[in-house]
């Protein structure tokens, strides 16, 4: 309970609670399910925390959570059709997730033209955010120009001799959105970008473009996007001599500490991730810079009685907004007037219990710090990065 208790107004109900439904989308199964994994968890683990504090209070109301979750597995398609059970039928007008960019589109597409709150961590909102047609609509991981400017802040920590560097990332949702952001960093920066190559999501054979980027002689090489791929181009990498050291968004810190080759590699390793960094190694060694996401693992394991998943850190997404969300609902002083949540949510100032200072801009836009950490020899150093400059 110790997460719980460090958000306010939570924990002063009475045994009489109404229940409020909110609904969940994940993809509990297909193609993107190991990504959903961590933020499972984190809604799951919030709900029980905050019915287990005594729910909460909004005007003269206690209530309890009463979460509904659906699988889109994986499929744009099922995802429409979870978003209209969940408001047709469940009469639910509260949405965590999906994570991805392969279904978060889709229940977006429905459910916010129908008024409903929606919190996702998806890249692919957020042109649908800027355009300023989804007011019920909030990111969890933060804009492109900020995502650009913690990569910078990470490649000149991580490497600040380096002068050439190349990106290989992936051509679906996460690639074509975090790549360039690499891009920019680099050049904001004053580095050189030698090589920028593209591969198919599903690929597995490196060569040719490990060939490419190894004859422009980089001395980072930027990977992305997901922890199998990573760990799949380091090994090639590795193998070609393609890369003196890597950086990567997100993930698993794993490709650098177990996973490329089998053991630590030599190379030096920095990732970099927004809202954070939290996984359990192989040997079982937790991995997290801020004290909070520590207490978070240890809830995963004690109290929600799950194994902590290879990518955790995609709980970041929605833990703290299910405190968030109670918080606004309490502000607007309604569970049911979607339109004086969004305005509340627009206008919080919310310490988070792990990631600290949350704030929303002009765009429901999430305003959050991010996670470095730099592996050598197969240990982890991590720290809190200070937000960028505007």
């Amino acid at each position: 309970m110790s997460l719980a208790a460090a958000t306010a107004g939570i924990g002063h109900a009475s045994a009489e609670a109404e229940t409020l439904k909110i609904g969940a989308i994940f993809s509990l199964s297909g193609t993107v399910a190991p990504f959903s994994e961590g933020g499972v968890h984190a809604v799951e683990l919030a709900v029980q925390q905050i019915n287990a504090a005594g729910g909460f209070t909004v005007g003269d109301t206690t209530y309890e959570l009463e979460l509904v979750m659906l699988d889109d597995r994986s499929d744009p398609a099922v995802a429409t059709a979870s978003a209209t059970q969940l408001l047709e039928d469940e009469g639910v007008n509260i949405i965590l997730g999906p994570v991805t960019s392969v279904t978060a589109p889709a229940v977006a597409e429905y459910a916010v033209p129908r008024g409903a709150i929606m919190f996702s961590g998806s890249t692919a909102l957020v042109p649908m955010l800027l355009d300023g047609g989804a007011p019920t609509l909030f990111n969890t991981s933060g804009d492109q120009a900020t995502i650009a400017a913690y990569m910078a802040a990470a490649l000149e920590r991580g490497y600040p001799d380096a002068t050439r560097v190349a990106a290989i990332y992936d051509d679906g949702g996460i690639g074509t959105f975090m790549g360039p952001n690499f891009a920019t960093a680099a050049e904001e920066l004053g580095l050189e970008l030698v090589a920028e190559e593209v591969y198919p999501a599903d690929e597995t054979d490196f060569a040719s473009i490990l060939t490419t980027v190894k004859d422009a002689e980089p001395e980072v090489v930027f990977v992305c996007c997901t922890s199998t791929a990573n760990a799949n181009i380091a090994k090639q990498a590795i193998e070609l001599g393609a890369a003196p050291a890597f950086m990567s968004w997100g993930g698993s810190l794993r490709p650098a500490t177990s996973t490329a080759i089998g053991e630590p590699i030599e190379q030096p390793w920095v990732v970099v991730s927004m809202p954070g960094i939290m996984e359990a190694l192989e040997d079982g060694t937790l991995v997290a810079p801020r004290d909070g996401q520590l207490a978070y693992l240890d809830d995963v394991v004690n109290v929600l009685g799950e194994e902590i998943s290879v990518d955790e850190g995609g709980a970041l997404y929605f833990y703290d907004y299910v405190f968030l969300l109670v918080q606004a609902l309490q502000d607007a002083g309604s569970v049911d007037d979607t339109e004086a949540i969004a305005a509340a949510i627009n206008a919080i100032e919310f310490d988070g219990p792990t990631m600290g200072p949350i704030s929303y801009n002009e765009f429901n836009i999430a305003q959050i710090t991010a996670d470095y950490c730099k592996v050598e020899a197969g240990v982890p150093t991590c720290e809190t990065l200070d937000k960028p400059e505007s």
